[in-house]
């Protein structure tokens, strides 16, 4: 390459000063990687060690680096969020030693995290130091003893305020830390304690995709139960408070139930409180259990009994005859169930007739799953009861149609229909109602602490509470109904323009759509009434969800999402003014006086106080004509650190690459950008991308440092593909081969080809 290359200049570059270049970069092979060493040359290059104590020593498998001192990598205050890994001995020699062998983002202050190894105690104990202040942050237990002298694999992912400890496993984390005070720059190290320590092949990466803070995790993805076909079940009895989950958020779906948790479960569903027996009967379960009160209230309600020989099994798995059993006695139809044979087919019968075991594949015998329980029960719950009519002689039963074991033991009731208004607007017309309230095909409830008010114009199953002594009912649980609910949701990259507004035209899979619009779609912008106008549906960010109502193929309503982004330069908490960074004198104000306000940073709700600068936001507010004034404002902290690998223009949007991913760049930032209020990014260049809620860069901070580039020729390669053809020397003392678009800049002027400037002196 340095043999072809015209040589033009050899000049040593700020990574700044070339920052107007629109490239498009080739990427090298060992894109992402900040450092790398294996010591197969007996050297330590790049490592300081304290008064030259550790050594490169060779083993029988070549070198490893030997560590007597506090050593450091000496470009190791550069590091922002990496993955360090590397594979360590240690020797022990005394048991009990402990080794501090390990820092973490050590900065050119000092400050830095400390992982000590203690065979002792067969843990790896991680502390914080601030001002030589130790605050322990963390602990993972291992047996460390057992790898004395044995190499094991260790990794941290260290990316804002979180560290994942990795111990021989490299894709499941052993341990993972917060710390709310974390250091947020630095790098690498290591130090001896009174262990012998080698490492060898570290590397440290840049992290791919940080690790996501607890407000951009969506609850609804901690789920364990998503996949299964009863996760609407398992919805529902979570919301009625009839199953739980484990301490740890999961709910364990493919685990067997036992015999005493279908006690408890029982006992929820009736809804009564359980009481342990005085005298209680069952030889096999200890009275200290703690599942002898709702053993003890399933027996008495004749829901359950012991097996025949004193005991009840409380630890067997519950099967389904014996489930059915006592969901047929709920439902009062255990006299049916006797009369087609009894125990178990006469139940069993009962039951797949009633639906109580609907979507139940199992025969008899077999042992139920948690998840299997909880389709179960909620069958129960909405089976219509079995109600005694006549008493004497020949008692008389009849099923009652108006009743279930939900509406009698719980006075909760189903609603099936569309939400067609709340209290910013209706997809009819607007109705006088409350702020927690919604309509629902003109029935008013009470939204409780759902958020079924949002769902305007969807079809829903609603769970609700009879309040009467408010005479009103209030949700408790809802679930879209799909089937009865034609909707399309199309991002606002995704909308293609139309001449009028009788069709809406957009991009799905590479593929263009055309649908139908009604000659008076309602268009509810940002959550109130807005006009049906074009504008109106072709946000810049955001999107349109479009419904079809009355069945006949035109969508009649239009949802939209419109956001104008802004990153937050200050904010009044007197005032509610929030006034760009880029150009202080532009600002929104969010008066809490005027305007109902919700902020969210991710998935959790925050005040308007709690922004800080730099964070990313994005506004919809709704439109003038709206009854009542509504303000939404999504914020981010996403924040992705690196090297900027590839640089391009895509369908009239410019795309950065960085870390292996492209982002767009935000129409606010573009216009920022050539406007000149904003720096530009170019190739090469180590940057914090700043994300805004759709995952658009919407910010740039150069992270540069002293870091510096050589420019040692260009050179024009021409064909179909032709590129400029940079080599380029960087401060790591790599040569790398960059390729451009056909347009560049430099000093301002744009250079294209046959117009290539040759300049001694810089």
């Amino acid at each position: 390459m340095k043999k072809i290359l015209m040589r033009l200049a050899s000049i040593v570059l700020a990574l700044s000063f070339i920052c107007t270049i629109s490239v498009s970069a080739e990427e090298s092979d060992n894109y992402g990687v900040l450092y790398s060493e294996n010591f197969e040359s007996g050297t330590m290059p790049g490592w300081i060690s304290y008064e030259d104590k550790s050594t490169v020593e060779q083993t029988e498998n070549g070198y490893s680096y030997c560590v007597k001192s506090y050593d450091y990598h000496s470009s190791s205050a550069k590091f922002s969020d990496y993955e360090f890994k590397f594979d360590m001995k240690v020797d022990y020699k005394e048991p009990g030693t402990t080794a501090p062998s390990i820092y973490l983002r050590r900065g050119t202050d000092g400050n830095r995290y400390e992982i000590y190894i203690d065979s002792a105690n067969g843990s790896m104990v991680i502390d914080r130091v601030i001002n030589e202040e130790k605050t322990n942050i963390g602990v993972l237990k291992a047996d460390f003893a057992a790898d004395n002298l044995k190499w094991v694999t260790v990794k941290f992912s260290v990316s804002g305020k979180n560290i994942w400890v990795y111990y021989g496993n490299e894709n499941e984390p052993a341990l993972k830390l917060r710390d709310e005070a974390a250091l947020t720059s630095g790098g690498i190290g290591f130090g001896f304690g009174n262990a012998d320590f080698w490492v060898d092949n570290i590397t440290i990466t840049e992290i791919s995709e940080p690790i996501s803070e607890p407000y951009e995790i969506n609850p609804e993805d901690l789920k364990d139960y998503n996949d299964s076909p009863y996760k609407k079940e398992i919805d529902l009895l979570r919301a009625l408070g009839i199953v739980n989950a484990f301490d740890d958020g999961t709910f364990k779906p493919d685990n067997a139930i036992t015999r005493a948790e279908f006690a408890a479960l029982s006992v929820r569903a009736r809804n009564v409180t359980s009481v342990p027996a005085s005298n209680f009967e069952f030889n096999d379960v200890d009275p200290q259990n703690w599942a002898v009160g709702v053993i003890s209230s399933a027996c008495a309600l004749g829901y359950m009994s012991g097996i025949g020989d004193g005991s009840f099994k409380p630890n067997d798995p519950i099967t389904l005859e014996q489930a059915t059993k006592v969901l047929v006695r709920i439902t009062g139809a255990e006299l049916l169930a006797e009369r087609q044979g009894g125990y178990p087919n006469g139940y069993l019968f009962y039951a797949a007739q009633s639906g109580i075991t609907d979507g139940i594949s199992k025969n008899g015998k077999e042992p139920l799953t948690r998840a299997e329980v909880a389709k179960l029960i909620a069958n129960t719950l909405n089976t219509k009861l079995l109600i005694q009519t006549g008493f004497g002689t020949y008692d008389e039963y009849e099923i009652d149609k108006n009743k279930t074991p939900l509406s009698e033991y719980h006075n909760i009731y189903r609603y099936i229909g569309r939400v067609t208004a709340n209290y910013y607007a209706g997809i009819f017309a607007d109705e006088p109602l409350l702020k927690n309230e919604f309509m629902l095909d003109g029935y008013t409830m009470d939204c409780g602490k759902t958020d079924i008010a949002d769902k305007l114009g969807f079809y829903v199953d609603v769970y609700a509470k009879e309040d009467k002594t408010a005479e009103k009912k209030v949700a408790v649980h809802y679930s879209i109904n799909e089937d009865k609910t034609d909707a399309i949701v199309v991002l606002a990259e995704d909308i293609l323009d139309t001449e009028g507004l009788d069709v809406f035209r957009y991009i799905h899979n590479d593929k263009a759509y055309e649908v139908s619009l009604s000659k008076n779609t309602n268009v509810i912008l940002n959550g109130g009434s807005a006009d049906f106008k074009k504008e109106n549906l072709k946000p810049e960010v955001g999107n349109v969800t479009l419904l079809d109502i009355d069945e006949n193929s035109e969508y009649d309503v239009a949802l939209v999402e419109s956001y104008q982004t802004m990153v937050v330069g200050s904010v009044s908490e007197l005032t509610g003014r929030i006034t760009d960074k880029y150009i202080p004198t532009e600002y929104i104000t969010a008066d809490e006086n005027t305007a109902d306000i919700k902020v969210l940073r991710g998935y959790q709700e925050i005040s308007l106080k709690d922004l800080e600068p730099t964070e990313i936001i994005s506004i919809a507010q709704t439109d003038s004509r709206a009854k009542h004034n509504k303000i939404t404002i999504r914020s981010s902290l996403k924040k992705i650190t690196g090297r900027v690998r590839e640089y391009s223009f895509e369908d009239d949007c410019k795309t950065v690459t960085i870390n292996g991913k492209s982002y767009k760049i935000s129409k606010y930032l573009q216009n920022k950008i050539d406007s000149g209020k904003a720096e530009d990014l170019t190739v090469g260049l180590r940057a914090a991308l700043y994300l805004d809620s759709f995952g658009n860069v919407a910010y740039i901070k150069s992270e540069q440092g002293s870091d510096f580039m050589l420019l040692n020729g260009v050179m024009w390669i021409s064909g179909a593909d032709a590129v400029w053809l940079l080599e380029m020397f960087d401060s790591n003392g790599e040569w790398h081969e960059v390729k451009l678009a056909q347009k560049l800049k430099y000093n301002g002027r744009e250079v294209s080809f046959g117009k290539m400037i040759y300049q001694k002196n810089f």
